[in-house]
């Protein structure tokens, strides 16, 4: 019986599926974008899904890159709105990579919404999206929700991704 619609065995999954991906993830990282095109729109505008070429959103895996070093990677239903939401929004809840590098650097603790009223808190906050908008960026399509989840660990641990961790709350 398959899970959540996954037809590939964990096999297949392990053997073909996530190497297979990996390198079509790293022939992307050749064309990637630079992350300050999706500071311009502020969602997944057709412009932009027409820059990125894609007539729709898409789910997938994405990784920022700051040189040739992978920094973070990500999966989403909607990647293009998910990156927009960690280049653009100043929602702690919505821009969740650029408050957890803030609360690393001020090693700052408590309610997100009042940490972002803090001026000092904010500034860095401001300082981390604005290094993450200086990044490029690289995605693949993937459709199977489990494949998805699998390769957002296998690439995090294939590329030494410096952010990346999968604690649950």
């Amino acid at each position: 019986m398959p899970i959540d619609g996954c037809h590939n065995t964990f096999e297949e999954i392990v053997s073909t599926v996530l190497p297979t991906r990996f390198h079509e993830l790293i022939a992307a990282k050749d064309a990637a974008y630079d992350a300050s095109i999706f500071t311009a729109h502020k969602s997944a505008t057709k412009r932009l899904l027409g820059q990125l070429g894609r007539k729709e959103d898409f789910p997938g895996c994405y990784v920022l890159y700051e040189g040739n070093r992978a920094m973070y990677v990500g999966i989403s239903r909607f990647v293009v709105r998910r990156l927009t939401q960690h280049l653009c929004s100043s929602s702690p809840n919505s821009a969740t990579l650029a408050y957890k590098l803030a609360k690393e650097d001020r090693q700052a603790k408590g309610n997100p919404d009042r940490l972002m009223e803090n001026p000092a808190f904010k500034s860095a906050f401001d300082e981390k999206q604005r290094r993450l908008q200086a990044m490029r960026v690289a995605f693949v399509a993937i459709s199977d929700p489990v494949t998805m989840h699998l390769f957002e660990v296998y690439t995090a641990m294939k590329l030494d991704a410096v952010w990346n961790h999968f604690r649950t709350h």
